[in-house]
């Protein structure tokens, strides 16, 4: 599978940059992380002179003021819409807003907490419902107006090397007619964290899954074709297993990242288009992961 030309290059430009001595930029403003409050689940581009950063907070990108803080949601990650706004959850409850942060419709979808709602490529709707963390999850799929269309449910329990790995989902990216949905793990004796990759179609089949064994995934994201991913391995742990055969030649593959922040993507059939580690980054948790691998898409 060829690896998409811009996306190629703007790893090798960012990967280039570690070590060869760049240097950014001058500044145009700074602000104390703690006087905006920004957390690394949303900041995004509004405008030519905006952008939107804490969720619900809008920034002037000329000087970093503030320019209005909107009350009643929370913008997270994998949210932004077609048509340029965003859709939220709350509870059990979906709500639409426009780019300029005003609702556009709400709707309760089901009866436990969505933990992620994004739009799909026919511009409805799929959320991930909790019924029962670490075990039973249903994912809602509904048309442009939130108007439910189907419902199936996935298993957070998982059987790998002989023992039950029990899986939190943490949410889903609309790939190619088809949803995939993504979370961590342990096994009862695991001293490492174990994550999981799975595809389905609309109607409810599992199209194909991964294991990925040492790893727990912080950033999970949308691009061309596929999906992308990083986070921390640990090296004895790591390695990559299909639990679904379904297209030919998967089989189980094995990997050693050089360092413990592996970027990894993943094409709509599963298929790995490349697997590679960045030298000099480091692993805390989430609390710099997200940033350092949105530089890479």
């Amino acid at each position: 599978m060829r690896i998409n030309a811009s996306l190629f290059l703007v790893i090798t430009v960012i990967m280039s940059s570690y070590g060869s001595g760049y240097e950014c930029p001058p500044l145009k403003w700074t602000k104390n992380i703690n006087e905006i409050n920004i957390v690394s689940d949303v900041i995004t581009e509004l405008s030519d002179t905006s952008f939107l950063c804490n969720g619900n907070m809008v920034l002037d990108k000329r000087d970093g003021s503030v320019i209005e803080s909107k009350s009643g949601f929370l913008i997270k990650h994998n949210s932004r819409t077609q048509e340029g706004g965003f859709v939220v959850t709350d509870g059990n409850r979906i709500t639409v807003i426009d780019k300029n942060l005003e609702e556009l419709w709400s709707k309760e979808i089901g009866s436990n907490f969505l933990r992620s709602v994004i739009q799909t490529r026919d511009s409805g709707y799929a959320a991930l419902e909790v019924i029962t963390e670490l075990e039973e999850y249903q994912i809602i799929i509904t048309d442009k107006k939130g108007d439910i269309l189907r419902k199936f449910h996935i298993e957070g329990n998982f059987n790998y090397k002989e023992e039950l790995l029990k899986i939190k989902f943490e949410g889903l990216v609309g790939v190619d007619e088809g949803i995939v949905v993504y979370g961590n793990g342990m096994k009862e004796t695991a001293i490492w964290i174990d994550a999981l990759v799975s595809k389905y179609s609309f109607s409810g089949d599992e199209v194909w899954s991964k294991i990925f064994g040492g790893t727990e995934i912080s950033d999970f994201i949308g691009v061309e074709d596929g999906v992308a991913f990083t986070g921390y391995t640990d090296p004895e742990g790591w390695e990559i297993v299909d639990t679904t055969f379904s297209q030919p030649g998967l089989g189980k593959r094995l990997y050693f990242p050089d360092t413990h922040v592996p970027i990894i993507y993943l094409n709509s059939q599963g298929e790995i288009v490349f697997n590679i580690s960045v030298v000099g980054m480091e692993y805390n948790r989430g609390e710099s992961i997200r940033k350092n691998g949105n530089l890479f898409f």
